[in-house]
């Protein structure tokens, strides 16, 4: 996405009236999106929904990069679901100019790997004897800034997905996938807003671990505390902890950091994809050097989540730091809503936050 500081609110009730986007189909066209997009018995307003995400999110209708899924809730409301894949967020990063490159692997018991975030490098060496997996890795790069690494740990996803017959036949290239798109995403935050993956809707769906093979889920594993600040080698098994730094940053599972061959930017900025056991102490810690608690927005988006809960997701900085990657705050609920309503396009504000799950939550906004 662009790093334009141009407000965008994304809200689902804006999009189009239904027959100007639905008649401006060919039959033809309908009956195929109508069939391969869209969840059965779709009504013509479902359908000119899909058609707006579409084209805010850049997606072509009638490739199935999107897809539009309904569930019924047992309160008796309904959810409406954007799915889409990893090919068709890597085709959106391509898409960005600043985009320059992803790699990834997985790691299985017997490998070498190791992760230092403070230099931006991992090495990955396969063992002559790879046994069982373990993680799953990928580095995306960027123009202009570090590139950024997520690591997943296998067993936390096949626990929830082990039931789905792709991931018992290919469990590595699944894994695999999972990390690419986690890179992808925090490399470029904006990247395919509002929309998920299937195995991202999975996971936020399932309430308690799946049962799982045994043979998937013996041997080592990465634990989830790992912070992305440690250099972290994997060894027969062994998760050793080699050294550690003390700046740390943004939320989610474990992620890491860059490969060997990763461009030296110029102005080395801070690694954003540190995960962090207190991401708002983060925060007030960068915000030291300037105001403390004090934001800058840059973008605003407003939508609901898989299980229909709405929230605002506000993209801000640190006033007079360009260089910095965007800090993604949530608002939950109708009240953050109307706390995230007060922001206007480039405002300063002073926002509470708490962690949860290792995201930054808004409790109150102060415009200044």
């Amino acid at each position: 996405m662009s790093n334009s500081t141009a407000l965008n609110i994304v809200r689902e009730e804006h999009a189009p009236a239904p027959n100007k986007l639905v008649t401006a189909l060919s039959p033809q066209d309908k009956a195929t999106i109508m069939s391969l997009c869209m969840p059965k018995n779709a009504n013509d307003s479902e359908l000119a929904l899909y058609l707006y995400r579409c084209k805010e999110q850049g997606f072509d209708p009638l490739s199935g990069e999107l897809v539009l899924q309904k569930r019924h809730n047992s309160d008796g409301t309904v959810a409406l679901n954007f799915i889409t894949t990893r090919d068709a967020l890597l085709k959106k990063a391509e898409q960005n100019p600043n985009y320059n490159g992803i790699n990834s692997g997985v790691v299985k018991e017997g490998d070498f790997f190791e992760v230092d975030t403070e230099k931006s490098i991992v090495k990955h060496k396969f063992g002559t004897n790879r046994k069982k997996i373990i993680a799953a890795w990928a580095i995306v790069y960027h123009k202009s800034r570090l590139p950024v690494i997520a690591v997943v740990d296998f067993d936390e996803y096949f626990y929830a997905l082990s039931k789905s017959p792709v991931w018992q036949k290919m469990p590595s290239a699944m894994i695999q996938k999972v990390a690419e798109v986690a890179a992808l995403r925090r490399q470029f935050p904006i990247l395919g807003l509002g929309v998920y993956t299937a195995e991202e809707m999975q996971m936020e769906e399932s309430e308690a671990p799946q049962d799982n093979p045994k043979q998937q889920t013996e041997g080592a594993k990465v634990d989830p505390k790992r912070r992305e600040n440690n250099i972290i080698s994997v060894v027969e098994g062994e998760v050793i902890e080699v050294g550690s730094t003390h700046e740390k940053e943004a939320p989610i599972a474990e992620e890491q950091p860059a490969c060997e061959s990763s461009p030296e930017p110029e102005n080395k900025v801070e690694d954003v994809q540190a995960v962090q056991e207190n991401p708002v102490q983060a925060v007030q810690e960068q915000n030291s050097e300037t105001e403390k608690g004090v934001f800058q927005l840059l973008e605003l988006h407003v939508g609901k989540s898989g299980i229909g809960t709405p929230f605002a997701r506000i993209v801000c900085q640190e006033p007079g730091i360009k260089t910095q990657k965007p800090i993604i705050l949530l608002a939950k609920g109708e009240e953050g809503i109307v706390e995230a309503a007060q922001l206007k396009e480039g405002c300063r504000f002073k926002a509470d936050i708490t962690e949860e799950m290792g995201y930054l939550m808004v409790q109150k906004i102060t415009v200044l």
